[in-house]
């Protein structure tokens, strides 16, 4: 799962005001305590009050408005600390937090406005930059390692099984399975990464299927948190074919909810990046074209026109799916798993090496790498179809 980069963005503001107006207090919503509101001072010549730590944001808010000095004596608060980029756990930060609260005022001050704290994201004082907030470093996961025999996890009893993707515990599989044309969505679940899931067809997700027309092939991938899901249907009967779609639930379990906006149109069997801005694809025209990535500045907007993945522009990837720090894509080329890998998420991709063999019959397709990167889910193609997993 690719990483983007967020830019940081400091600015400080500070604004006099008039010594005559009482004190008030402002508050910003929280994603940690951020910046120094100023405490108006009293006429005694009250002590500027302290807010809470920098927030967690993707990009620095506005710097806290310095309250001015109040009385005789009264010390002008300072400005607030600028929002820092959010170091969060899977290289997402979460939703850009409003800078800290302001400080609480100093005594019982006549004078001076406390300063407002600076908001995280995109707009100066406000609360702004929901999607601005995803910065932070990757999170550290362990590729390195050479996967073990296949095990067979999951039976669809289908003759087709596509897009296989699970939640980060590895405890929800959810899937497209079909005989011939017709294709749906289902999950299965089991109670540990030791059990093999419940056999399939699972129970139906009909509120992704909404996204689809009867004839479509359909592919899906988890974020991973497993709160969102990307869809993308295509087929000569829909005419909006390759449209990628988004679903969101609340919780692990909970239906989702289709959102009726297109987000851009992508190849099949597409894989989100961690931070939701990158989007790697099979080609319009699978195994004949290279892989796709596409780019967004904002989880907001749709994606923009797909390009060769950097590094990957002569191979004929299928189904890539990408690792939780960004470093290590894997995919499909002529029935084996592959990996292409990089030393960071800015540089392009090393030539994908195979990392499992193509079955003695049949041929493997839709890699599906864990959140932790030690185990590799992908379907084994032969007359039937199965779920296998290699762990190290």
């Amino acid at each position: 799962m690719g990483g983007s980069g967020t830019a940081w963005i400091v600015g400080t503001v500070a604004l006099a005001l008039s010594a005559t107006i009482g004190c008030h207090s402002s508050k910003s919503s929280d994603d940690d305590d951020a910046g120094q509101g100023s405490s108006a001072g009293h006429s005694a010549g009250g002590t500027p009050a302290q807010g809470g730590s920098s927030g967690s944001s993707g990009g620095a808010g506005t710097a806290g408005q310095a309250g001015s000095a109040a009385g005789t004596g009264g010390s002008s608060g300072s400005g607030g600390a600028s929002g820092s980029s959010g170091a969060g756990a899977g290289g997402a930060g979460g939703t850009a937090g409003s800078g800290g609260r302001a400080g609480d005022s100093g005594g019982n001050a006549t004078g001076g406005i406390i300063g407002n704290a600076g908001a995280a994201g995109e707009s100066a004082g406000g609360s702004g930059g929901g999607s601005a907030g995803r910065g932070g470093s990757p999170p550290s996961v362990d590729c390195s390692g050479t996967f073990g025999e296949p095990r067979l996890v999951f039976e669809p009893h289908a003759q087709q099984l596509f897009s296989p993707t699970l939640t980060a515990d590895e405890l929800e599989l959810i899937y497209a399975v079909g005989d011939g044309s017709n294709l749906e969505y289902f999950h299965s679940k089991r109670s540990s990464k030791a059990e093999d899931f419940e056999p399939g067809p699972g129970e139906p997700l009909p509120e992704l299927d909404a996204a689809c027309v009867t004839t479509d092939s359909r592919t899906i991938d988890l974020t991973s948190d497993g709160l969102r899901a990307y869809l993308v249907c295509y087929g000569s009967d829909n005419p909006e074919s390759h449209t990628l779609r988004v679903a969101a639930r609340p919780t692990l379990g909970a239906p989702f909810v289709l959102d009726p906006k297109s987000y851009g149109s992508v190849g099949p069997s597409a894989g989100i990046a961690p931070d939701e801005l990158t989007l790697y694809s099979s080609a319009l025209r699978p195994g004949q074209e290279p892989a796709l990535a596409f780019e967004r500045a904002s989880t907001s907007e749709p994606f923009g026109d797909g390009m060769p993945i950097p590094g990957l522009e002569e191979v004929l990837l299928l189904t890539p799916d990408v690792s939780a720090d960004g470093l290590s894509l894997f995919g499909s080329v002529d029935g084996a798993i592959v990996v292409a890998t990089r030393s960071t998420t800015h540089d392009a991709f090393s030539i994908a090496d195979p990392v499992i063999a193509p079955p003695d019959s049949g041929e493997w397709i839709s890699a599906t790498i864990s959140e932790d990167c030690r185990s590799l889910y992908a379907v084994r193609q032969t007359p039937g179809v199965t779920l296998e997993v290699f762990e190290r």
